[in-house]
């Protein structure tokens, strides 16, 4: 198609920016799970996980362990992965496994871990979260949410 060359003279980062660019509207009929809700919705009525499980080309991994009054609150198909959502906050967290993309790309806030015999890359931010990630028989399982890190590594243990 071509190429092109830009020349910028001046990048301005960190600008002022409104409070409401970050306003979400909500479209009609859209189903919102909000983790930190006293009570804990129940799982999608669309599918159980033998279903989901029964719709994918990978074996479906779920947790025999989940963090003490943590239970599962919404299951999804995403583009041939599988997101399983627990909660609700502290522990609220979500288990999504889909084929392998390749390997993540380096990143300096990133370390490496050892689970179910493999390695896996931790990222933590502190108070936003952790990111667990790893590759298993082909199949890319991560786990994300507001968690402590021994809860995540736990029930990355505990998959089964």
């Amino acid at each position: 198609l071509g190429y092109g060359t830009v020349v910028v003279r001046a990048f301005e980062t960190n600008v002022d920016i409104p409070d409401s660019l970050f306003d979400l509207a909500v479209p009609e009929g859209t189903h919102v799970v909000d983790l930190n809700a006293a009570e804990t919705p129940s799982p999608s009525p669309a599918l159980s996980l033998e279903e989901v499980r029964q719709r994918v080309t990978f074996p479906v991994l779920a947790p025999t362990y989940l963090p003490p009054g943590t239970a599962l609150t919404y299951m999804a198909l995403v583009d041939g992965a599988v997101a399983l959502t627990y909660g609700p906050a502290p522990n609220a967290f979500t288990l999504v496994q889909g084929l392998s993309v390749g390997p993540l790309p380096a990143l300096d806030t990133a370390r490496t871990v050892t689970l179910r015999g493999r390695q896996g890359i931790l990222i933590i931010k502190e108070g936003q979260g952790l990111f667990l990630t790893w590759e298993e028989n082909g199949v890319n399982i991560s786990i994300a949410g507001p968690l402590p890190e021994a809860e995540a590594l736990h029930i990355a243990e505990a998959l089964h």
